[in-house]
């Protein structure tokens, strides 16, 4: 896939760059996870300001949701974006 894009690593990582937003998140006050290295999901999640979460982490998953965001797999965020009822992925 690489080198089909004609793009060098670091040419994929410049253009990368320029689609995301980096967000430094402070760490929860108490663990929320089974798994404690969800926790850093969670808590960028909740800095992010996130719509949902998109996981296939069983940890994450058994959660359901946390604070009010939506903990998803990837069918499920799909399912709910292509209904036409459902303008957002809260539910």
């Amino acid at each position: 896939m690489l080198a089909q894009s004609n793009l060098t690593p670091d040419q994929l990582i410049e253009e990368y760059q320029k689609l995301v937003t980096r967000i430094d998140a402070p760490p929860l006050a108490e663990p929320a996870a089974r798994d404690p290295d969800d926790d850093a999901v969670l808590a960028c999640a909740l800095a992010a300001q996130a719509e949902a979460i998109v996981s296939g982490d069983a940890d994450l998953l058994v959660l359901g949701n946390y604070r009010g965001i939506p903990i998803l797999t990837a069918p499920e965020l799909l399912a709910r974006l292509s209904s036409p009822a459902a303008p957002n992925v809260e539910g």
